[in-house]
């Protein structure tokens, strides 16, 4: 190994000390000379072999240019530019106008429908002017004939009561005077002890202070009192007589100033007017009008405090327990339902929710509407005062292409026999006469019913309109059609192509919010994944969209 190192070291001497003659040589002779590529030394154990600098072998590293941070500030402007560019031409080419693609979906119908409730009722009216005395509170059951209320000449009948009052005063000092009464001592004797027991009885209840106990004290402490009256008046004694038979002729005439209204039926008793308890009655059902339905009826709630005069309404009685609602509504609604069926009807009174169950007494249905008359038994007393109600029936699930409510409009329409609809060059439309001569004028069909034999397009005043005359496509001997016949449609406005195009569609249900509508099978209806106008409120026919 010593060998080995020794000579490495004799062989690296000698090359340092050639390349220095080299050197010398060169510098003495100046002869351009291609350099020789430098080879990079192996490394030795302790030896460093020096490089010659050479400037003109040493490739120095060009300095970044001053500039270079203005290149990457404009890039950066620029990046943000194109951004804000892009961004200016999406809005300012957004619709101009809501729409949305339509799916299939489904909706809880719950619609709020409107009804007439009818109960079996009568009124009273007074027999005379005066002030009204009730037995009885609103809503309160009311037996066949007890009386419900008396009503006074107050100032006929004061005068007499102060009279009678009176003579009762007289009697029972001319009694009280008296010392033989041994017949009746005993009884007298018997009432009088109850009044002091009662009174004691109730000592310790007013501490309480509960008006109903004081109330009941002074009604039992009154019947032993005029108990005590009639066994003192039993006695025939004169003068006392006298006094009797004045007091007698006093209560007559108080009897004649005093009318008695007794029930003629037993009932709930309401004070709740509207005045069509003689017209809308159960008898009267069938009788009853779409319009009557829809008409707002307010009942007026009457005082029992104030005076009446002769004539006037004062109260109502509700004689039986079973009460009916009358609708009108739509045939989707009514849509299975049968007579006899169960149903449920929510509403609210009063801030309350209410569910009746009620059964379906008749059902008539036609092409645009349908009658129902729905008959309960259970808590009269939530509709005894109330005329017009306002309901939901009972959740149902429907299903077909959803739409918002919003997006609906109707149009009148014009109906055109198909016969007279012809292709010209691609496009559909007729041949209206003007001046005599064929001009054809092209059409957007809303509906195309071969059934019906008719073709639906909207009325455009520019283009086609009622009074216009169209001539069947037919060379020899066409037949012509005057334009008078229309209808008017719901629809919606659809933009497929950008363009907005009035489309009918056929309503299945709907709520407050969505409608549900049947898909189309053809290209004049409505179909799934169409480009609907989401509020149709300010658009036109063929108004761009985009």
């Amino acid at each position: 190994m010593a060998g080995n190192t020794s000579n490495r070291k004799k062989n690296t001497i000698p090359r340092r000390t050639s390349t220095r003659k080299k050197l010398s040589s060169a510098q003495k002779q100046p002869k351009k000379t291609t350099p020789k590529k430098v080879q990079k030394p192996q490394k030795t154990n302790k030896i460093k072999v020096p490089i010659q600098k050479n400037k003109q072998h040493i490739v120095k590293k060009m300095p970044a240019p001053k500039g270079s941070y203005k290149v990457f500030t404009i890039m950066i402007f620029l990046f943000f530019t194109i951004y804000l560019c892009g961004y200016i031409w999406v809005f300012l080419n957004r619709p101009s106008v809501p729409v949305e693609m339509v799916t299939y979906g489904s909706i809880e119908s719950a619609s709020s429908l409107k009804g007439l409730v009818i109960r079996e009722e009568y009124v009273v009216t007074s027999d005379r002017a005066g002030m009204p005395v009730y037995n009885f509170s609103e809503n309160e059951k009311i037996p066949k004939g007890e009386t419900i209320c008396v009503i006074r000449d107050e100032e006929t009948s004061s005068a007499i009561e102060d009279k009678i009052d009176n003579i009762d005063k007289d009697i029972l000092k001319s009694l009280q005077k008296r010392s033989d009464l041994s017949i009746f001592q005993e009884d007298v004797s018997r009432i009088e002890s109850n009044i002091t027991q009662l009174i004691s009885a109730y000592n310790g209840k007013f501490m309480n202070e509960n008006i109903m106990d004081i109330a009941s004290l002074k009604n039992q402490i009154a019947a032993e009192m005029n108990q005590r009256t009639e066994i003192w008046l039993t006695e025939n004694i004169e003068g006392v007589s006298n006094l009797s038979e004045e007091k007698n002729q006093y209560q007559q005439q108080l009897a004649d100033s005093i009318s008695t209204i007794k029930a003629e039926k037993s009932g709930l008793l309401s004070f709740q007017i509207d005045g069509q308890e003689d017209v809308l009655t159960p008898e009267n059902l069938d009788a009853i009008e779409e319009k009557q339905v829809s008409t707002q009826i307010t009942p007026k709630y009457l005082s029992k405090t104030g005076a009446v005069e002769q004539n006037e309404v004062m109260f109502k009685i509700v004689t039986s327990n079973k009460w009916y609602i009358v609708s009108y509504l739509p045939p989707e609604v009514v849509s299975g339902w049968q007579e006899g069926e169960l149903k449920y009807l929510y509403t609210t009174i009063n801030e309350e929710e209410k569910r009746f169950p009620v059964t379906i007494q008749t059902l008539s249905i036609n092409e645009k509407e349908a009658r129902v008359v729905f008959s309960a038994t259970q808590d009269i007393l939530s509709v005894i005062g109330l005329r017009n109600i306002s309901f939901r029936v009972q959740s149902t699930s429907l299903e077909g292409i959803k739409i918002p409510n919003n997006a609906i409009i109707e149009k009148t329409v014009l109906k055109i026999p198909i016969n007279y609809i012809v292709d010209n060059e691609g496009e559909q439309g007729v041949f209206k006469v003007v001046n005599g001569k064929r001009e054809f004028v092209t059409l957007q069909l809303t509906r195309y019913s071969i059934t019906e034999g008719f073709g639906y397009v909207v009325q455009d005043f520019s283009n086609l309109k009622v009074g216009d005359t169209v001539i069947e496509p037919t060379e020899e001997n066409p037949n012509t059609y005057a334009i008078s016949e229309v209808e008017t449609m719901k629809g919606v406005f659809v933009g497929n192509s950008s363009i907005a195009k009035f489309t009918a569609i056929t309503i299945i249900g709907q709520n407050e919010e969505y409608t549900i509508v049947s898909p189309g099978s053809s290209s004049y209806e409505l179909q799934a994944y169409d480009t609907i106008v989401s509020d149709a409120k300010n658009i036109g026919e063929n108004q761009t969209l985009y």
